[in-house]
């Protein structure tokens, strides 16, 4: 284990640089990401099992929005599961309590370390479910099953035994992160299940008893009733899990056939999953009062209600409660931007005047916001190059406005804004930690000018004044 430290160490400061040198260049250097973000992970994983084996590892709870920070995760692997041709599906309980207190770092590298393997060791038209669910409630506690269940090639009888093994990647290809997982899991005072059957496939859990607070975000929708048309067969895994989410809701569903159905004149909100509009202009132009929603994964090309793809929890419910909600309206043909615009939200007025000061060397328009709330504002009526984003503010902190702003992006069809953390905390594991909850990187306080140089030339590119 010590000589595993020194290789940790040694190395990875230098596959930290070269990941920071890939991210954001040319469309060449994207091919090299993925092998060098493994590599990453895998000396991350080395050094967490070292600092486990010598009981240096501490868990450090934070106040969670669980349900999108866990959602945030898991549609980061959607694009790995298209490629191998794999059936991704995934429900998270949205019963949950608004907020849950746990280690975000670890939790993320559970939840990965199943995830990914599924994928990756699975077979082409094989599967890989992901289903977190709220088992128990207790006064401030709360249970959590997570299990994740793959068809890929499975683990012998044989092999069991060696699977928490850290060097023994034959494991369904699991080696080291298992190991690290099962490790995190006896810390959290819980443990490991699984089960597999050779050339049939896999499931691993765990339960999980979590300090919580808060009601549910998310309020059952008895009284709605929802018509349901699949017409693209792509979408229809995307179907499924939001037809998971309509029962958790209590939504009364239905599903149809095609456009002729009578049952649609009976619905509140007909959701049709399809990538063109032709079946919702029939829908409308026989029931002209009925509420459709057009979810897919290409934006319209006209106003319509759209839902996009992945499916995401918050949206979902805004469709329930009114469609309206998602209205979309086609994006003006993009303009190359005549000068950089930033927007800093920062509400502490000594770090805010020290940003302003080093972004003066740079032909930078800037605007400023004092809270979340206000950042939020500004996104949503003006398009920025880039957003420096606090983490600590009032009203609304830099995780839930950076949250609200991906969301509202998504809905748009917009690209995403980069969005910079500027945060007091240099932790280790802080970039992974901001990365998980959809911003681009950080930069820790007091700013060092050569590193937000650095990073603005890989992010957007810069001319000096």
């Amino acid at each position: 284990m010590q000589y595993i430290e020194a290789v940790v160490q040694k190395l990875a400061p230098l596959v930290q640089e070269s990941l920071e040198k890939l991210e954001g260049k040319s469309h060449d250097s994207q091919q090299l990401l993925r092998p060098v973000r493994t590599l990453k992970r895998g000396f991350d994983a080395m050094q967490m099992l070292v600092d486990l084996q010598h009981n240096r590892f501490e868990m450090v709870p934070e106040r969670v929005d669980l349900l999108l920070f866990t959602q945030s995760l898991l549609e980061r692997f959607t694009a790995l599961a298209s490629s191998h041709k794999v059936e991704y599906f995934y429900f998270i309980d949205p019963t949950l309590a608004s907020h849950v207190f746990v280690d975000s770092k670890a939790w993320a590298f559970m939840l990965s370390t199943f995830v990914e393997n599924a994928i990756v060791h699975n077979k082409a038209q094989g599967s890989c479910h992901i289903l977190i669910k709220q088992a128990q409630l207790e006064e401030g506690r709360a249970t959590l099953q997570l299990t994740v269940t793959d068809s890929g090639k499975g683990i012998s009888k044989e092999d069991m035994p060696l699977l928490l093994h850290p060097f023994f990647p034959q494991a369904q290809g699991l080696g080291i992160d298992i190991a690290v997982t099962y490790r995190l899991l006896k810390l959290l005072q819980s443990g490991l299940k699984v089960a597999s059957t050779p050339n049939k496939g896999s499931r691993f859990g765990f339960s999980l008893t979590l300090p919580i607070e808060g009601s549910p975000k998310f309020v059952p929708l008895s009284q709605r009733r929802v018509a349901m048309m699949v017409d693209e067969k792509s979408l229809v895994t995307y179907a499924k899990m939001a037809q998971h989410y309509l029962q958790a809701w209590k939504v009364e569903t239905q599903g149809i056939e095609d456009e002729h159905d009578e049952r649609i004149g009976d619905v509140d909100v007909v959701l049709l999953f399809a990538n063109d509009t032709e079946a919702l202009q029939a829908i409308q132009a026989r029931f002209a009062q009925a509420n459709v929603v057009l979810v897919g994964s290409k934006p319209p090309a006209q106003k319509v209600p759209f839902l996009p793809l992945p499916l995401r929890i918050e949206l979902l419910y805004k469709v329930l409660q009114d469609a309206t909600q998602v209205m979309y309206t086609p994006p003006p043909a993009p303009k190359a931007p005549q000068a950089v615009h930033v927007l800093i939200a920062e509400d502490n007025p000594i770090n805010l005047k020290l940003v302003q000061m080093v972004l003066g060397r740079y032909n930078f328009h800037i605007q400023i916001a004092k809270d979340g709330q206000e950042a939020l504002e500004k996104a949503k009526a003006h398009r920025f190059n880039l957003i420096l984003m606090d983490l600590e503010m009032p009203n609304m902190d830099g995780f839930a406005a950076t949250e609200a702003i991906r969301s509202y992006e998504a809905q748009q069809g917009f690209e995403k804004t980069p969005i910079i953390a500027l945060t007091s905390h240099d932790r280790k594991g802080q970039r992974e930690i901001v990365l998980s909850r959809g911003l681009d990187d950080y930069l820790a306080k007091p700013l060092n000018i050569a590193k937000l140089e650095a990073l603005l030339e890989r992010i957007i590119g810069f001319s000096r004044v």
